[in-house]
Protein backbone atom coordinates (compact mmCIF):
# COMPACT_ATOMS: atom_id res chain seq x y z
CA UNK A 1 0.00 0.00 0.00
CA UNK A 2 2.47 2.27 1.19
CA UNK A 3 4.50 1.98 -2.45
CA UNK A 4 1.30 2.11 -4.46
CA UNK A 5 1.29 5.60 -2.38
CA UNK A 6 4.56 6.65 -3.50
CA UNK A 7 4.25 5.29 -7.26
CA UNK A 8 0.92 7.58 -7.74
CA UNK A 9 1.96 10.26 -5.70
CA UNK A 10 1.97 12.89 -7.90
CA UNK A 11 4.34 15.20 -6.46
CA UNK A 12 6.79 12.67 -6.84
CA UNK A 13 6.07 12.55 -10.81
CA UNK A 14 6.18 16.47 -11.01
CA UNK A 15 9.61 16.43 -9.26
CA UNK A 16 10.75 13.76 -12.12
CA UNK A 17 9.54 15.81 -14.73
CA UNK A 18 11.80 18.58 -14.16
CA UNK A 19 15.45 16.34 -13.77
CA UNK A 20 16.96 14.29 -15.44
CA UNK A 21 15.92 11.55 -12.64
CA UNK A 22 13.13 10.77 -14.98
CA UNK A 23 15.15 8.42 -17.35
CA UNK A 24 16.32 6.77 -14.85
CA UNK A 25 13.15 6.44 -13.23
CA UNK A 26 11.63 5.09 -16.73
CA UNK A 27 14.51 2.46 -17.72
CA UNK A 28 15.24 1.44 -14.08
CA UNK A 29 11.58 -0.24 -14.18
CA UNK A 30 13.15 -2.51 -16.98
CA UNK A 31 15.16 -4.30 -13.93
CA UNK A 32 12.28 -4.24 -11.28
CA UNK A 33 9.58 -5.65 -13.97
CA UNK A 34 12.40 -8.49 -14.96
CA UNK A 35 13.29 -9.04 -11.43
CA UNK A 36 9.65 -9.80 -10.78
CA UNK A 37 8.68 -12.25 -13.34
CA UNK A 38 12.35 -14.09 -12.42
CA UNK A 39 11.57 -14.51 -9.31
CA UNK A 40 8.35 -15.81 -10.29
CA UNK A 41 9.57 -18.37 -13.03
CA UNK A 42 11.90 -19.41 -9.56
CA UNK A 43 9.07 -20.26 -7.50
CA UNK A 44 7.41 -22.39 -10.34
CA UNK A 45 10.95 -24.29 -10.16
CA UNK A 46 10.64 -24.36 -6.68
CA UNK A 47 6.81 -25.80 -6.66
CA UNK A 48 8.29 -28.71 -8.77
CA UNK A 49 11.18 -29.22 -6.83
CA UNK A 50 9.24 -30.13 -3.60
CA UNK A 51 6.59 -32.00 -6.40
CA UNK A 52 9.66 -34.41 -7.23
CA UNK A 53 9.46 -33.32 -10.38
CA UNK A 54 12.72 -31.34 -10.65
CA UNK A 55 16.14 -33.17 -9.82
CA UNK A 56 17.88 -29.80 -8.90
CA UNK A 57 19.15 -29.23 -5.97
CA UNK A 58 17.59 -27.00 -3.42
CA UNK A 59 20.68 -24.64 -2.72
CA UNK A 60 20.47 -23.76 -6.44
CA UNK A 61 16.46 -23.63 -6.37
CA UNK A 62 17.18 -21.10 -3.14
CA UNK A 63 19.35 -19.15 -5.08
CA UNK A 64 17.15 -18.98 -8.61
CA UNK A 65 14.83 -16.80 -5.86
CA UNK A 66 17.22 -14.95 -3.77
CA UNK A 67 19.57 -13.42 -6.99
CA UNK A 68 16.13 -12.02 -8.66
CA UNK A 69 15.01 -10.55 -5.19
CA UNK A 70 18.48 -9.21 -3.74
CA UNK A 71 17.73 -7.27 -7.89
CA UNK A 72 14.64 -6.39 -7.00
CA UNK A 73 15.48 -4.59 -3.56
CA UNK A 74 18.39 -3.22 -5.24
CA UNK A 75 16.55 -1.75 -8.00
CA UNK A 76 13.93 0.13 -5.77
CA UNK A 77 16.71 1.51 -3.79
CA UNK A 78 18.53 2.77 -7.12
CA UNK A 79 14.98 3.93 -8.14
CA UNK A 80 13.66 5.54 -4.90
CA UNK A 81 15.77 6.34 -2.22
CA UNK A 82 19.31 6.77 -3.52
CA UNK A 83 18.23 10.51 -4.77
CA UNK A 84 16.17 10.96 -1.38
CA UNK A 85 16.08 13.22 1.60
CA UNK A 86 15.97 10.75 3.92
CA UNK A 87 18.71 9.31 6.55
CA UNK A 88 22.09 7.87 6.30
CA UNK A 89 19.99 4.79 7.79
CA UNK A 90 17.05 4.97 5.68
CA UNK A 91 19.26 4.89 2.11
CA UNK A 92 21.08 2.17 3.27
CA UNK A 93 18.31 -0.30 4.53
CA UNK A 94 17.46 -1.63 1.02
CA UNK A 95 20.91 -2.55 0.44
CA UNK A 96 21.85 -4.20 3.57
CA UNK A 97 18.49 -6.35 3.27
CA UNK A 98 19.91 -6.99 0.11
CA UNK A 99 23.48 -8.28 1.37
CA UNK A 100 21.38 -9.99 3.72
CA UNK A 101 19.03 -11.85 1.34
CA UNK A 102 22.04 -13.24 -0.96
CA UNK A 103 23.04 -15.16 1.90
CA UNK A 104 20.11 -17.26 2.42
CA UNK A 105 20.63 -19.79 -0.33
CA UNK A 106 23.04 -21.53 2.30
CA UNK A 107 20.25 -22.72 4.33
CA UNK A 108 17.72 -25.04 3.70
CA UNK A 109 14.83 -22.73 4.22
CA UNK A 110 16.01 -19.78 2.59
CA UNK A 111 13.25 -18.96 0.27
CA UNK A 112 10.94 -18.87 3.79
CA UNK A 113 14.07 -16.69 5.47
CA UNK A 114 13.58 -14.32 2.52
CA UNK A 115 10.18 -13.98 2.53
CA UNK A 116 11.00 -13.17 6.59
CA UNK A 117 13.76 -10.90 5.28
CA UNK A 118 11.29 -8.58 3.25
CA UNK A 119 8.48 -8.42 6.16
CA UNK A 120 11.43 -6.88 8.27
CA UNK A 121 12.52 -4.80 5.60
CA UNK A 122 9.31 -3.62 5.17
CA UNK A 123 8.38 -3.19 8.72
CA UNK A 124 11.34 -1.57 9.42
CA UNK A 125 10.39 1.21 5.99
CA UNK A 126 7.11 1.78 7.28
CA UNK A 127 8.26 2.12 11.04
CA UNK A 128 11.21 5.32 9.44
CA UNK A 129 8.99 6.83 7.50
CA UNK A 130 6.32 7.19 10.11
CA UNK A 131 9.03 8.16 12.83
CA UNK A 132 10.45 10.91 10.16
CA UNK A 133 7.38 12.87 8.75
CA UNK A 134 3.68 11.32 9.44
CA UNK A 135 2.33 13.63 7.13
CA UNK A 136 4.72 13.78 4.57
CA UNK A 137 1.41 12.46 2.23
CA UNK A 138 -0.56 15.12 2.79
CA UNK A 139 1.68 18.30 2.82
CA UNK A 140 3.06 17.59 -0.59
CA UNK A 141 -0.40 17.07 -2.39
Amino acid sequence: MVYFKFYFDEHEHKRLQYSNRGYMWSYGHILVFISISTVGAALEVMNDKIGGHAEVSLHVVNAMVVVPTAIFMVSMWLLNDLFSKRSFEANLLYPAAAMLVLTTPFFEYGTFAVGLLLLLTLAIRLKMDTASSPTEYVTNL
